[in-house]
């Protein structure tokens, strides 16, 4: 409980990604409507290779106090790696909390996943027997994965409903990206090859990619060639022509989510397995739209400012690099890091930790990440507070209050893999643009606190 609401954690990582963080925001702003309280548990990163970095970063899992949370959501699709799934399931059953697999089925969960290959069924129906195409190439993502597998398989079975022979030198492999679905397209573009009439991809980066090349090989879509993707990605969205693909419903999905979350709580029944729509958008890609639904004006400008905001932070954050490594203590330290830290925001550090004390106390994953009390600083309106954090509570005392009517999104502090502490951020909203800011002060926060910790 939090301030006398059931408190809902939220496991995620890929937050550095809009796509990800619209579908976040709708979630913890439904368990605020249910009068319940989200308590995010983040990383940026995908934890596809689970490198000595990667483990400093999962070790914001192991704050999970199971004293305080009620329930557990974990956005498995975000997570590349099984390893840290895992152990946040066995710590949440282990105390006997239930837990929510959001993207992915696993066992021992409760499972909410997105039904994606009805959807893309009907998106290669509607290049195949809508706009009646016969030459249809399709590009997958890697070899062997079970999402692009499947993917491959209903495109071979729609072509063999439709009477047309399935060839092997119609399907390339993008691997979900840019770089390797351009050597495909240099493949199908072969001018000793028949050329496509479409190209149906396995997700909107590839399906970018592909449109982009043929822009600049000359080559118009939709008139020459259609192009489909599916995920619904803002790329894909604001791109120009619009691509043609298949989209999460994130606001209805977010209430379904939320509403099952609710029952398990309240002890009623819930199927192990909710399955969720994607939607198909028709847009300029395959010519069943002629024009662009997005005022470029206002993304251009949306990008000017980010990219502004981006060249005024360079020079700040190397200028609190710069003191807090020329600190001689933790008080230098510490007056560094509270002119620099970012407003409504909290940091703390593992108690033993002393800043050029010659002493080498390490923290790791899975082995004592943090210390049962941590020293805390804590920045409201400009003004600046100090307090002690209790670990089994996650959110130091003097921040309870504060942090009432927001959630709570709590992010490592780390060198590589040795853990100094946690930063809490509270907001109403997680916006990317902020977000790019506060991991751009972490990213030097971890270096010069980790550099100065480090040294005997």
């Amino acid at each position: 409980m939090h301030n006398g609401k059931r408190v809902i954690a939220l496991c995620s990582s890929k937050l550095n990604e809009r796509f990800h963080l619209k579908l976040l925001n709708r979630v913890i702003k439904e368990i605020q409507y249910s009068g319940n309280y989200a308590l995010v548990f983040g990383v940026d990163s995908d934890l596809y290779y689970m490198g000595a970095s990667d483990f400093g970063d999962v070790s914001i899992f192991n704050l999970m106090s199971y004293k305080t949370i009620d329930l557990v959501m974990i956005f498995t699709e975000t997570m590349l790696n099984d390893e840290p799934i895992a152990d946040i399931i066995m710590g949440a059953t282990g105390a006997k909390v239930p837990v929510i697999s959001i993207g992915r089925e696993i066992s021992g969960c409760y499972n909410v996943v997105w039904d994606t290959d009805s959807s893309f069924e009907k998106l290669v129906r509607h290049i195949i027997e809508y706009h009646g195409m016969k030459e249809v190439n399709f590009i997958a993502g890697m070899k062997d994965n079970v999402v692009s597998q499947r993917r491959l398989e209903i495109y071979k079975s729609v072509l063999d409903d439709n009477d047309l022979f399935y060839e092997e030198e119609r399907v390339g492999y993008g691997d979900f990206w840019i770089g390797p679905t351009r050597e495909v397209m240099e493949e199908f573009m072969d001018p000793n090859r028949v050329p496509p009439e479409a190209i149906i991809c396995a997700n909107d980066s590839m399906a970018v990619a592909a449109t982009d090349f043929l822009k600049e090989r000359g080559v118009k879509v939709p008139e020459e060639i259609l192009v489909t993707g599916i995920d619904g990605i803002e790329e894909g969205i604001l791109h120009y022509p619009g691509i043609t693909t298949a989209v999460r419903d994130d606001v209805n999905d977010a209430k379904k989510i939320v509403a099952q979350a609710i029952r398990i709580l309240d002890g009623g029944v819930v199927p192990v397995l909710t399955e969720l729509e994607y939607h198909i958008r028709l847009s300029q890609s395959c010519g069943c739209q002629e024009t662009h639904l997005f005022d470029m004006d206002k993304v251009l400008t949306k990008m000017d400012l980010e990219i502004a905001a981006y060249r005024f932070d360079l020079p700040h954050y190397r200028e609190m690099s710069e003191k807090l490594l020329k600190s001689g203590d933790d008080q230098e330290f510490q007056k560094a890091l509270e002119e620099y830290m970012p407003d409504e925001t909290f940091i703390c550090i593992n108690d033993d930790l002393h800043i050029r004390d010659g002493k080498e106390n390490l923290h790791c994953y899975n082995e004592n990440p943090f210390t049962p009390k941590l020293r805390t600083v804590m920045k409201r309106n400009g003004k600046i507070s100090y307090s002690e954090c209790n670990l089994e509570y996650m959110i130091p005392e003097a921040a309870k209050d504060e942090t009432a009517d927001h959630a709570v999104l709590l992010l490592p502090i780390h060198y590589v893999d040795r853990v100094v502490g946690f930063m809490g951020v509270w907001r109403a909203e997680l916006i990317d643009s902020d977000m790019f800011r506060i991991y751009h002060f972490l990213l030097n926060l971890d270096c010069s606190a980790g550099l100065l910790l480090s040294e005997t």
